[in-house]
């Protein structure tokens, strides 16, 4: 969706609307403006999202990236654990108009990094490439259409892994866009997984060579539209794609095992009705007994469970409404989780939520991320 023209034609939707996502969204804006297709879609996004029952509040949101209040900046989130020190965590998030940020538990930004229009980002922890362990971050740059790698340090600090970029082939990708690091249990190789809007996908592996690091392609492949969301399952050595007009493809991170692609028929934005595309972020909690693929449904503002021990069953969709103190959640692209104990607050995990639509003081700010505690969304359907 397109933030800069929601914006202003936002008057519509707080006319047609009854939502509770933001504090008084009525009172943020005083300006009559003149209806369009776009404020349509943005009162029916609303309208749909009204239908989901289930809500919460996030626990804590993030400083908002820097950009102008109508860029739509802020998009995918990284969450890396620090194992000496859970409490010193860290989540990197993408600000596409120019870097990478760094925040803390409590949504400090911690570090910046301008090294250009950030889209998706990934980590992978206790990676084994040659004779080296490291914890890894990488990212999707649309600056200049590129893959970024760079190893994290043990204060969170990135360092560049690869020394030159690794550059897309731009003849196949149109536009590089979702990204995914993929670390399979069963062969202990990492995979560098990138996608284009144009639905081109390529999956590299990445590998050390006199003491340098290469990325190899392993295999690629044409979606019948634009993906962007992707997740790996390490256990299972499975890849989950989103197609944003569509649903959520599964396939085999085993190069011998491509052809078995299956589509998670229950994630279809044709038959399910808490699914209104575009479907976006993905990802998993996979810990005990439960193993759940998330879903961002970015066209009615909520999030769909899906139970991967079940045949990938729909379980239920929830919303992120607004408080006295931090504003709902609106048309996220990325969301991440951990099952990592962090903190007291964040004791069975944390979920992060990019917000489209973020409002500080009763006025528009630049985007931003929200986190919540896992045990509060397991709670809305696991009692």
């Amino acid at each position: 969706m397109n933030n800069y023209i929601y914006f202003f034609s936002f008057i519509l939707l707080l006319v047609s609307c009854n939502t509770e996502n933001s504090k008084n969204n009525s009172d943020y804006l005083s300006t009559d403006l003149e209806a369009s297709e776009d404020s349509l879609e943005l009162a029916a996004a609303y309208a749909a999202q009204a239908k989901i029952e289930l809500k919460l509040i996030a626990a804590i949101e993030t400083e908002a990236v820097a950009a102008d209040n109508i860029d739509d900046a802020a998009d995918d989130s990284a969450i890396w654990y620090n194992k000496s020190n859970p409490e010193s965590s860290i989540i990197y998030g993408s600000n596409k108009k120019g870097g990478l940020v760094a925040f803390d538990l409590e949504g400090r930004q911690t570090q910046y990094y301008p090294i250009g229009k950030i889209n998706n980002v990934d980590v992978k922890q206790d990676v084994v490439i040659g004779s080296d362990t490291l914890d890894i971050l990488g990212c999707t740059n649309r600056s200049d259409q590129s893959v970024e790698l760079f190893s994290i340090l043990k204060n969170g600090e990135v360092s560049n892994l690869m020394g030159e970029k690794f550059k897309v082939d731009t003849t196949k990708i149109d536009d590089v866009y979702g990204f995914c690091l993929a670390y399979p249990v069963a062969n202990k190789r990492l995979y560098v997984i990138i996608n284009g809007k144009n639905g081109y996908f390529k999956q590299f592996e990445l590998k050390s060579r006199e003491g340098s690091y290469e990325l190899d392609l392993i295999y690629e492949m044409q979606f019948d539209s634009q993906t962007e969301g992707m997740v790996s399952h390490d256990r299972s050595n499975s890849l989950y794609v989103g197609e944003e007009n569509l649903g959520v493809w599964c396939l085999s991170l085993n190069k011998d095992e491509y052809s078995e692609i299956q589509f998670i028929k229950e994630s279809s934005v044709l038959t399910n009705k808490s699914i209104v595309s575009d479907v976006e972020g993905l990802s998993i909690y996979d810990k005990g007994d439960k193993t759940l693929l998330f879903l961002s449904s970015q066209g009615n503002f909520s999030y769909a469970v899906f139970d991967m021990n079940k045949s990938h069953n729909y379980l239920f969709s929830f919303k992120i409404i607004g408080s006295d103190n931090i504003d709902g959640v609106e048309e996220t692209d990325g969301i991440e989780i951990s099952s990592h104990n962090f903190s007291p607050r964040f004791n069975s995990g944390l979920f992060v939520a990019q917000d489209g639509f973020n409002y500080t003081n009763n006025s528009l700010d630049a985007q931003n991320f929200k986190f919540l505690n896992m045990d509060d969304i397991l709670n809305l359907y696991y009692k």
